[in-house]
């Protein structure tokens, strides 16, 4: 509704829905004008990895419901009192999100997906069937 009510009143910008979590510093997944898909928050931004994890944190295969694991450069070091949720995947250190998610389509040749999170404490869709970068990248 919000970007109709822009579309009315002359506006050209629009809202895309994203995916970003604190232990991450800043969005790690948005939808864009070139590639915008309904109900996902997206593809990973660049120099980003998102894996669906099991419960014993097995790595789940596209279209399976698992909880997000975030990797990437801006990961925070870690929580005052020690707390983590943090672990290693083939020596790539990823966040535990707590929120549930899959990834739509199989893996090309960046790893980008698009991810859909549906957030039931652990729930999102990042879109990664094709490579794009941000305006500002």
């Amino acid at each position: 509704r919000f970007n109709k009510r822009l579309e009315e009143n002359g506006s050209k910008a629009k809202v895309f829905e994203g995916y970003g979590l604190t232990e991450t510093v800043t969005v790690m997944s948005v939808n864009t004008f070139e590639n915008n898909c309904l109900g996902s928050v997206g593809k990973p931004i660049n120099n980003v990895k998102v894996k669906i994890l099991d419960d014993d944190h097995n790595v789940l295969n596209c279209f399976e419901k698992g909880e997000i694991a975030i990797s990437g450069p801006t990961l925070m070091n870690g929580y005052l009192e020690g707390e983590s949720n943090f672990i290693e995947i083939d020596k790539e250190r990823y966040v535990l999100s707590g929120d549930i998610g899959y990834l739509d389509e199989c893996l090309n040749r960046q790893n980008r997906h698009k991810l859909n999170v549906r957030r039931y404490k652990k729930n999102a869709n990042v879109h990664q069937d094709k490579d794009y970068e941000l305006p500002w990248q």
